[in-house]
């Protein structure tokens, strides 16, 4: 998988973080903090993970979070069907990407098969989409305990396409 810091995207529409409830710039920031620690190389930042949702959830849930989010990055590094784009853990601006990240664990969180086969469609090819369902299910599950509810109303707003590559800036 190609993944790229893409800081310079063009496009139209633009979003950004605090257009976002709590519980979706959770998502997005744990992704981007999970795949910067890959991409550089960091076990000090997936420690420092650890221990803020150990804090933050207590042990078990952290772990689950924790893993979940993992087995999210560890899926797409396997399995992207295109280069997928991210921003720095700080940077206040979305790639589309990201967001169908989101929209993919709000659809797993609300038992929307549908809406979460498509937008792992539009990220991974068909091997791991089982694997990124059950990581989705598992991270929504654990954020629902701790009143991190992703919005169900827009989990359809676009429709997932991996024709090409999307993105929001």
């Amino acid at each position: 998988m190609h993944i790229q810091n893409d800081d310079q995207i063009q496009g139209d529409q633009t979003l950004d973080l605090v257009d976002l409830t709590e519980a979706e710039r959770f998502v997005v920031r744990s992704i981007r903090k999970w795949l910067f620690g890959h991409r550089f190389e960091k076990q000090l930042i997936w420690d420092c993970m650890w221990r803020d949702f150990k804090i933050s959830f207590g042990e078990e849930d952290g772990c689950k979070i924790v893993t979940s989010v993992s087995a999210i990055i560890s899926t797409l590094l396997k399995n992207a069907n295109r280069k997928i784009r991210f921003h720095q853990p700080c940077c206040p601006c979305l790639v589309l990407d990201e967001y169908f990240l989101v929209r993919f664990v709000a659809a797993c969180q609300h038992k929307d098969w549908p809406q979460a086969h498509a937008a792992a469609s539009s990220l991974i090819s068909e091997d791991g989409i089982g694997d990124f369902l059950v990581a989705g299910s598992r991270l929504g599950k654990a954020m629902n305990r701790h009143a991190l509810q992703l919005p169900k109303d827009r989990i359809d707003e676009f429709i997932f396409d991996n024709s090409r590559s999307y993105h929001v800036h």
